[in-house]
């Protein structure tokens, strides 16, 4: 009894009962069908091997994606470092860092440059740190009140003496030059982590015998590394 294919159409004898294509190309080609296949996807030219389908990787380097992935990522770096430098002593939990986070990332809001807005803030903490250490009675708040802009003897405040020592290197280039090896130091250390740059930084603060950088450089490190790993 003869039966028409079911790719072709076209009338056949089958041989068996359960025949229901007149040749192995129908059969084979109803398959492929079947699985989202084409001719062209069943082998490379070079050596017929299968070939699987792939997602098309895209490397974003520039414009709003990037800099939005780059911004969140410098903030949770800066939390790090803001965390190593104010209050070491500390644990903090999860939902209390996000808090901090997002106190920081309106530090960021309106930068065209996320990596220098990231130094002058590493900058402004030292200067923050070197303050109160000058008097004992001196103290850094929580971070849920020092990080907030809106807090006025926190972070916020800071900028004032930022700006005064940009007035004073436009008088003299090199002052303040050991602040932009330090914040040059953390921001590669937080975006690239590669150990070579604790050597590299560790000896140059050793020969300028700023002791109380190398110090808080370390810390920060300690805190990437093996604290917020």
């Amino acid at each position: 009894m003869k039966r028409y294919c079911l790719k072709c159409k076209s009338p056949f004898e089958p041989v068996r009962k359960n025949h229901v294509f007149c040749s192995s190309k129908c059969r084979s080609d109803s398959w492929k069908i079947n699985h989202y296949w084409k001719d062209e996807d069943l082998s490379d030219s070079r050596n017929n091997a299968p070939i699987q389908n792939k997602i098309p990787f895209i490397k974003v380097e520039q414009g709003a994606i990037f800099n939005t992935i780059k911004k969140v990522k410098l903030v949770d770096q800066l939390w790090i470092y803001a965390h190593s430098m104010l209050w070491g002593a500390q644990d903090f939990k999860e939902d209390e860092q996000t808090t901090f986070k997002k106190c920081i990332s309106e530090y960021f809001v309106n930068s065209t440059n996320v990596e220098g807005t990231f130094r002058e803030l590493v900058e402004r903490i030292v200067l923050a740190k070197r303050y109160v250490l000058e008097k004992p009675y001196r103290f850094i708040a929580s971070p849920r009140e020092y990080l907030n802009p809106k807090f006025y003897n926190g972070l916020e405040s800071t900028a004032k003496w930022y700006r005064a020592l940009q007035e004073q290197k436009q008088r003299d280039p090199n002052f303040g030059e050991t602040l932009e090896i330090f914040s040059e130091a953390i921001l590669n250390y937080a975006t690239n982590q590669n150990i070579l740059d604790i050597v590299f930084y560790r000896q140059i603060f050793i020969s300028l015998e700023i002791y109380d950088l190398l110090q808080w450089y370390m810390n920060a490190i300690m805190h990437y590394q093996f604290i917020h790993y």
